[in-house]
């Protein structure tokens, strides 16, 4: 090695174990203020919160050493990919800083321990984002692209398992049994900790980008399509998003009371405009909170579904699209899909031009 590389990767090795400390900080504070939380510690709460003061000089310093870093050694390719990917991280991880710190001011304020259930999800949601987080840093900082990719599948899977855990909240909400405010301080627990493997999914993928220059993609939509019998309106739109948005989402349909087969002048009109319906069989809805958790959207093309539907899942959208359709029991002629194929394409268009913007495809 010549000098000056010698000193590039002493640096970087100083970046490196700065980052390492600070993740040490900021776990602690997760588990302190969790289990000030789960045990009524107030001087543990406490203490949690003054210590959120290292963990903000911890970030900036290591903030000012990248600084430095790019000014001494003007870096390029992989090193400045890596510089600014540990600048974004700086970010992140003082943003779950105060997460803990978040927590630990709400354990200040319960008026008693959490029951049983919710004390159990706590810890279930504390156990993943410790380990996911921790993973993340890990993968990043080994540089180990295949280590965080399973990560990053690990905390998505977290995330989704997450959802059903607002349900034992709901259910000591409807007990009536604790006060507003402890209800509120449980669900903000919930929401820090449900955010930590966020970040720790987003620190994986600065690892993809450092190692391999691969930039974040936006995440595919998953959406379902809902209308009464599954064999016309439904496929038609999934149809055509996905041959307008291939790349965009994921497109799935269900009816309410699902019909044998798909109409057969619907299917006719689709195969002449290219739209692929092969294979497709009528489906009814599953409606339990797992089923309903998968989609990010959930388009009702059949009038509002809310009275047919459970409570939806936190993170789950409805939407509600009023195409105008024939009688249930009356087949669409061809005029009726052309029109309702126009509706259609202007409604994905206004729709993905939202969610993913004007390079959606």
């Amino acid at each position: 090695m010549s000098h000056y590389e010698e000193r590039l990767e002493r640096d970087l090795q100083e970046i490196r174990m700065q980052l390492a400390g600070l993740h040490g900080l900021i776990d602690t504070a997760i588990r302190q203020s969790t289990q000030a939380m789960l045990s009524g510690d107030d001087e543990l709460a406490s203490r949690t919160i003054i210590e959120d003061n290292p963990i903000n000089r911890a970030t900036r310093e290591l903030d000012r050493h990248c600084h430095s870093f790019i000014v001494r050694h003007l870096p390029s390719a992989g090193v400045l990919r890596f510089i600014s990917s540990v600048m974004r991280l700086t970010v992140a991880l003082e943003r779950i800083g105060d997460y803990a710190c978040s927590i630990a001011r709400e354990a200040l304020l319960l008026s008693k321990q959490p029951p049983k259930t919710v004390a159990a999800d706590i810890e279930l949601m504390l156990s993943h984002s410790r380990e996911n987080l921790g993973q993340a840093i890990g993968a990043f900082l080994a540089g180990d692209v295949e280590r965080a990719e399973t990560v990053r599948q690990t905390a998505f899977a977290s995330r989704n398992a997450f959802g059903k855990l607002y349900a034992d909240l709901l259910r000591v909400g409807a007990k009536q049994s604790r006060p507003p405010q402890d209800l509120f301080a449980f669900l903000i627990t919930f929401y820090r900790l449900e955010r930590i493997t966020d970040q720790a999914r987003n620190i994986c993928e600065e690892t993809l980008f450092t190692v391999a220059g691969q930039p974040k993609r936006p995440r595919q939509k998953h959406i379902l399509f809902l209308d009464e019998r599954d064999c016309c309106v439904a496929p038609l739109a999934a149809a055509l998003a996905r041959k307008a948005y291939p790349d965009s989402g994921r497109y799935e349909t269900a009816g309410w009371t699902p019909a044998l087969a798909v109409d057969a002048t619907a299917l006719s009109y689709m195969a002449a405009h290219g739209l692929s319906s092969e294979g497709h069989t009528p489906r009814g809805i599953v409606t339990d909170h797992e089923a309903l958790a998968a989609y990010d959207l959930i388009i009702s093309l059949a009038g509002d579904a809310r009275a047919r539907l459970p409570e939806l899942p936190f993170r789950t959208v409805l939407l509600t699209w009023p195409v105008g359709l024939p009688g249930e029991d009356t087949p669409p002629d061809r005029d009726q899909l052309s029109a309702l194929h126009r509706d259609l394409s202007q409604r994905l268009h206004d729709l993905m031009d939202v969610l993913v913007g004007e390079r959606a495809d």
